[in-house]
C-alpha cells in the first residue's frame, strides 16, 4: 500500500482483517463508469 499521500484515507476493517479503503474503491467504480460513458459519446463527438 502507498503511504506517500497527503490525502486522508478513510478505511474500515472487514472480515479476517482486511482492510478496505473505500474511498478508493468508490473512485475507481466511477472512474469506470466516466469511461464507459466516454466510450458511448466518443463516436458522436468525431463527426
Amino acid at each position: 500500500m502507498n503511504n506517500m499521500t497527503t490525502a486522508p484515507v478513510f478505511s474500515q476493517n472487514g472480515r479476517k482483517g482486511i482492510s478496505y479503503d473505500w474511498q478508493s474503491l468508490y473512485a475507481e467504480a466511477q472512474a469506470e463508469l466516466i469511461d464507459s460513458e466516454l466510450a458511448k459519446l466518443a463516436p458522436a463527438l468525431a463527426e
